[in-house]
This record gives C-alpha cells, structure tokens and sequence, in this order.
C-alpha cells in the first residue's frame, strides 16, 4: 500500500479550517461506496474514544461537577472508571451544598435514621439506591450521595404530601398546655400537672418529671449548659421555675418567681460559655430574669406591662415581650432594662417574632407592624387581616400570618401583599412554624397546611390529625401537633 505524500497532508493541515473542512467535504462527495465506508469504520472508533478516562481524576471531576444528579448517576453505569469518578464524595458534597442539604450530614443525620414513611412507592429513578441501601447492608455508597438520596426523598415526601401519622402520645389526664422536643426526646406538660418524658423514636413515656404543684405552662429542652447535661425547662402556676436533669429526672433547681403562678412564657439563653440566662413572665405583668449560675439567683425584675402578656421571644440578649396593654417591649436580658416600648394606636399584640433584620408584632386590629431590629425604627404597616393576627413568622423569604378571618396571609420583607389564601383553615389559625423555605400552619380546624414560601403555594394539606390544634413543632422530618381537648394528646406527623 502506497503511503501519501508528506508534503500533501501538510499542505492540507495548513489551509484554513474552512478550507480543510470543504476538501474533506468534496473528497467524500467523489469517493465510492467502500471509501466512504472506510472512512464510517475510522471516525467512528476515532469518537468512540473514552476522553475522560484518559484525564487525570482532578480533570474528570471537574467536567462531571457540572452535571446534576441524575446525569451523575447515569453516567456511573457507563463503566468501572465511570462509576469510580461518578460516585466521588466530593460530586455529592457539591450537589447537597447547591441545595442546602449539607445540615442532614453535620447537624442532622440521616445516614442512620430509618424512614417511618413508605419508601417503595413513586421511587424516581436516580433513587432507586436507597431501596437496596435498606434491602443490602453490603451495597458500598459514598457518604454525600446517600446522603443526597436520603435527603430528596425526604424533600419530595414534603412537597407531594407522603407521610404517617404515628400512634398519638397518650399519657395527660387533663389539657396539654405545652411541649418542646429536641434530638430524639419529646417533653410535654399538662394541666394536670404532669411533666413527661417521651423518647421520639418510640413514642415511649421514659421519665415523669416530679414536683409540680399545679398546672404547667411552659416547658424547654436545653442543650450545652453548665450543668454538662441536657435540662429539662418547667414554668408552674405555683410560681417556681424548675431545672430538671432530662436524663435522669433529677431535679436540680427550683427558682421562685415570688408570685402565684408563671404564665404561658419562660425560656433560657446561653449568651456565651460562661452566662446563661433564665427569663420567664408572670402573672402579674412582669418580666423576670435569672443568671443561671450555681445559686441560680433572680438578678432582674422587670415590670412595665400592664395586662396580659401574650408571647415572649427570646433571640441573643435581646427578649421581646407583646400584650394586651398594645404594647411590645424590647429587653436586654444581660443588663435587665427596657430598651425601647413599641405600641399601636389602641389594639392588643397577639403575637411576635424576630428574625432577618426584622421585629413583628401581630395586632389586634388585623395589622402586621414591623421594625428594624437594630435601630427599633418603625419601618411600616401591613394590613389585610380581618380581624385578630393570632401568629406571626418569617424566614429568608416571606413574612406569613394567620388570623381569626381564617386567612394565611405572606408578605415581602418590604412590606408587599405576595399571596392571601382562603379557605384552608376553618376558623382560626393560631399557629404558624416557618423552616427554611416552608411554612406550617394550623388552627381549629382538623387540618395542618403546609406551604412552599419560596413559590407562594400550598403544597398540601395534612387531614389526619385527630383534634383541634393550638401550637405546633416541627423539624426537618417531623410535625409534632398539641391537643387542647383533654384527655391531652400529643399527634407525631413523620415525612421520614
């Protein structure tokens, strides 16, 4: 076989590209059946070359960090080096940081969780991992794409409405008044009372938090105080405040509020390594503050309200307190003095929050008043509501609000009207829990609504809780409902 001449392939190569390109054209125009079938045979093994099996892992990964999951996991069933560079932990860590799933392998685990959902149904694709993860206990995946996996069915269950409803905790005789629940324990308190213990995975009562005298208000779970152990937070009409081990249910510390009862509202602040603060309300209009050392002494006593106070919002050194008086007063709790008293023209604050710059207050009178939390400037007014604002919150996207028209209302930070829903709720809606772009809301009606604050829309309605609600919990996996029917239940919602 005569070989070309040299000096004709480097003339060729050195034409312009366009000229190269309609020689090349004009040579298969002219050529026969078996040439242009020699020349099929070439190009196409010339194309079918793996480039990025021949790129270093630093090279490969970079191109395979710009595909999204499901092209990932395509890409890892083309062969054993795809496979090896597909399923990379640092691919998946890119792909939980892009959707903010990071928390669910640092401050949230789901790696060893097991899902109380149904999970073998409406699967997509690109999840089907996570049946075999839980069927093969020898299936090797890297931390971040279960993690991923887990993380998106958890987020589907959410947005299409996939849940269980576990057994309700029954264990009050009378009234539940309030609960908290924090890494794996439930602590609820009743009017009878009671101060319970419930493991969160079982739904088992583990302790009964003795010593109270009379109905209990409020309760708290803290972590990372100076006693070394979890605490166990109880505010009692008999006017003591009571620190409990949430261990063992000792109780370690009983601190007189030196008034017969303590209202709906008390709670407690690490400030810094060393100081942490207790601040609770009582029933005759004050604020009270204790520093949470050894003698746990009172250190603040704050009077100032003149009614009933309805909510106490605790956020640094900063607690907030709204009432009956149509008044909202801001505290600093380290120091122990009125910084500033927000008021409206004559109408009682039902309800408050704090959060992104911004200071609520939810008015009798159908308004949601906001302020700068830096400067306590009145920024503006929104209204809509018609009647009460019985609930209040904000995330990074919207401000939404409830009320006794039996609205769900969402407002921009700047005070824009963005969504007004009706007929969700019956009745009124007393209470609105926000997460990172979802809101929960609920009332007296036996509904819990859950909406997608980012796009400004229901995403689904839970009908099986068995009973009015008037406060709610929730996390990233669970919605945990309070009955005020008694005997007093507790329902647990699990999406996971």
């Amino acid at each position: 076989m005569s070989i070309p001449d040299n000096h004709l392939i480097e003339n060729y190569f050195s034409l312009p590209i366009t000229s190269q390109q309609s020689t090349i054209t004009e040579i298969i125009t002219k050529s026969s059946y078996k040439q242009i079938q020699h020349i099929y045979y070439l190009a196409n093994n010339l194309l079918s070359i793996d480039i990025v099996s021949k790129l270093s892992n630093t090279d490969a990964l970079h191109i395979l960090s710009y595909l999204d999951a499901q092209s990932l996991c395509r890409a890892s069933k083309v062969n054993r080096k795809w496979h090896d560079l597909a399923t990379n932990d640092s691919l998946w860590y890119l792909l939980c940081r892009e959707e903010d799933w990071l928390k669910y392998g640092m401050e949230y685990s789901l790696i060893n969780s097991i899902p109380s959902t149904p999970i073998s149904s409406h699967i997509p694709p690109h999840a089907t991992y996570l049946i075999e993860l839980m069927q093969n206990k020898n299936i090797q995946i890297s931390k971040w794409k279960e993690i991923y996996i887990r993380a998106h069915l958890l987020n589907r269950n959410w947005r299409c409405g996939y849940y269980s409803v576990l057994p309700p905790l029954k264990g009050h005789t009378r009234r539940v008044n309030a609960f908290d629940c924090q890494d794996g324990v439930i602590l609820s308190a009743a009017d009878d009372s009671s101060v319970l213990l419930w493991d969160s995975n079982t739904l088992e009562c583990k302790l009964k938090l003795e010593g109270h005298s009379d109905s209990v208000n409020c309760v708290k779970l803290v972590e990372g105080s100076r006693f070394d152990s979890r605490l166990a937070l109880t505010g009692c009409s008999d006017g003591f405040v009571r620190l409990f081990n949430a261990i063992n249910g000792n109780l370690l510390k009983a601190l007189s509020s030196q008034v017969t009862g303590v209202a709906d509202n008390c709670s407690i602040e690490l400030l810094d390594s060393n100081r942490e603060y207790i601040v609770g309300v009582g029933d005759d209009f004050c604020v009270r503050i204790w520093e949470l050392f050894e003698d746990c002494e009172l250190i603040h006593f704050l009077p100032g309200h003149k009614d009933e106070i309805q909510q106490l919002i605790l956020s640094g050194n900063i607690a907030i307190t709204c009432s009956w008086d149509t008044t909202m007063r801001i505290w600093n709790v380290s120091k122990g003095f009125n910084m500033q008293t927000l008021s409206t023209a004559g109408d009682p604050i039902m309800c408050c929050d704090i959060g992104e710059g911004l200071i609520l207050g939810g008015g009798g009178d159908g308004h949601v008043r906001v302020w700068h939390a830096n400067t306590l400037k009145h920024l503006f007014t929104m209204s809509g509501h018609d009647g009460e604002v019985y609930c209040i919150g904000l995330n990074s996207d919207v401000i939404v609000s409830g009320g006794a028209d039996s609205t769900v209302r969402m407002y921009s930070h700047s005070g824009v009207e963005v969504g007004v829903f009706h007929g969700v709720h019956i009745g009124i809606v007393r209470c609105v829990k926000m997460q990172t772009h979802r809101a929960i809301t609920s009332g007296d009606r036996k509904v819990v609504a859950i909406w997608d604050t980012n796009a400004k829309y229901l995403l689904n309605v839970v009908h099986r809780n068995p009973t009015l609600v008037f406060d709610i919990w929730c996390d990233d996996t669970k919605i945990i409902t309070g009955s005020p029917d008694s005997p007093g239940i507790l329902t647990v919602i699990a999406f996971w």
